[in-house]
């Protein structure tokens, strides 16, 4: 038997919470255990995450805990109940609450007074620790956190494509890592709450702080530093449709480039919204610069169509790109990726991007493209007006393109968990539709959902009805769903 005085084992602490490992104490086999007091207004240090090869048992000694759950699992195979998109649980004093394998959850507590509570982890090692980030290649929603090398690092499950968080903006040093830690709107939470990949972090972990705050069998204390997230200022910039700038110097022997076109940029505002910036002119091109190992400044660079010359945006909204076919966009913060050009639909016989005296030439088949573009419309959302408790049902979009080049229009939808996106493609002259599968709650009446598109962001909802009810009609294709709401959601 083993026994010990909690107050007497010796733990780590950060300016707030509070953690004491009783893991090693007690010599335990099977179960990892830690002990913490967090403050009002702090949480558990790990953040949004999921344990594959590990179940969570959180028990309420004191005060108050709220955990988030997403909808999508890691891993592991979920029950109807279990699926919940975003649903927060609160548990109180004298309460407990398990988190399966697979199951993303992450605590704080929202209360007025301290909370003390038991994190018990089995088995006692856990080594497959899942974020809730998707992977831009395959669509996967998950990235494993790997501890293996010099770097911290996030794999894709699914196809192994690797994502490296850049250097902390706020810190320096070797151990410091780029990670957004948030749980909303940047300008409305406490550090402490989620964690989440980003290319310029705007509060910060020390890696070795991290990598212990995650697996429950860790003796070290998962404190994290004093930087705090600040309001994000990432918003599109409007450039000038022409620059003064001249090439300067003799340029070199022009390349080839193939640009991508998309009609809209869809972005990862946090762990559970999306948004979608639609050109101001016709079309986005993106277009990766040969040199951009170099890391010059964006504005370094220009697309000249003709005569005319475009520059590229400096900041994009949002901290990760979710487009099709663009990982990332290339900016002042971070520089890699495809610059981002806002065009018209313009018949030119050259075009070329610019920089500092270097030239690259597009293709001649991305020339003929860009003399053309969608123009993608909105008709209508499908939302019906209730469904049955524990129904599978859709949520839609009807779309038009009036323009002269099949397009692809991004949008998506949420519940308070991770979105589900929709691709729509439609070809010139045509309508298309699109949808997403959600499933009724069945201890809800009504399920509130934030849509996402080029420029909008609304709120519709759907009655979950008792099966005495009669069924109400559903909305048609005209797009008069009195369930939408013209009230922005974000």
């Amino acid at each position: 038997m083993e026994r010990v005085d909690i107050d007497g084992v010796s733990g780590g602490s950060s300016e707030t919470l509070e953690r004491r490992g009783l893991t090693g104490p007690l010599d335990t086999e099977g179960v990892a255990i830690n002990h913490y007091r967090i403050p009002p207004g702090d949480g558990f240090p790990s953040g949004l995450h999921t344990h594959v090869d590990q179940e969570e048992i959180f028990v309420v000694l004191d005060g108050t805990a709220t955990f988030e759950t997403l909808a999508e699992s890691a891993g592991a195979a979920r029950t109807a109940d279990e699926r919940r998109s975003g649903r927060e649980v609160v548990v109180e004093s004298g309460e407990a609450v398990r988190f399966a394998p697979g199951e993303f959850q992450s605590g704080y507590n929202r209360g007025e007074e301290p909370l003390v509570a038991l994190a018990i982890g089995a088995p006692r090692e856990s080594t497959d620790v899942r974020v809730p980030v998707r992977c831009p290649a395959c669509e996967r929603a998950d990235f494993a956190l790997n501890t293996g090398g010099e770097a911290l690092s996030f794999v894709c499950p699914g196809c192994g494509a690797e994502r490296v968080p850049a250097p902390c903006a706020t810190r320096a040093g070797p151990n410091t890592t780029g990670l957004r830690i948030s749980s909303g709107p940047l300008d409305t939470v406490r550090s402490g709450q989620k964690i989440f990949i980003t290319d310029a972090g705007t509060a910060c972990m020390r890696r070795r702080q991290f990598v212990a705050a995650l697996p429950l069998a860790s003796g070290l204390a998962g404190c994290l530093s004093g930087s705090e997230p600040t309001e994000s200022t990432d918003t599109d910039r409007p450039e000038p449709a022409e620059t003064a700038s001249t090439d300067t110097g003799t340029p070199e022997p022009a390349e080839t480039v193939s640009p991508t076109l998309r009609s809209s940029y869809r972005y990862v505002i946090n762990d559970d919204a999306i948004g979608v910036t639609p050109p101001e002119r016709a079309q986005f091109a993106f277009v990766r610069p040969p040199d951009a190992h170099e890391e010059r400044p964006p504005d370094a660079y220009a697309l000249k169509l003709g005569s005319e010359r475009f520059a590229p945006a400096t900041s994009v909204s949002g901290f990760m790109s979710w487009t099709p076919g663009i990982d990332s966009v290339y900016t002042d913060d971070r520089r890699s990726g495809s610059l981002r050009f806002d065009v018209p639909a313009v018949e030119a016989d050259s075009a070329t991007v610019l920089g500092d005296g270097r030239r690259w030439q597009l293709d001649e088949s991305a020339r003929e493209h860009l003399a053309t573009a969608p123009d993608l419309r909105l008709d209508s959302l499908q939302v019906p007006d209730s469904v049955e408790p524990n129904e599978r049902f859709e949520l839609g979009v009807t779309v038009s393109n009036d323009g002269d080049r099949t397009g692809t229009f991004l949008a998506g939808f949420r519940t308070g968990g991770y979105p589900k996106t929709i691709e729509v493609n439609v070809d010139p002259g045509s309508t298309e539709s699109g949808s997403v599968t959600f499933e009724a709650f069945d201890d809800e009446r009504e399920m509130s959902f934030a849509y996402s598109g080029p420029g909008t962001d609304e709120r519709v909802s759907v009655v979950v009805r008792a099966a005495t009810e009669t069924p109400g009609p559903t909305s048609d294709e005209s797009g008069t769903d009195s369930s939408v709401s013209p009230d922005p959601f974000y």
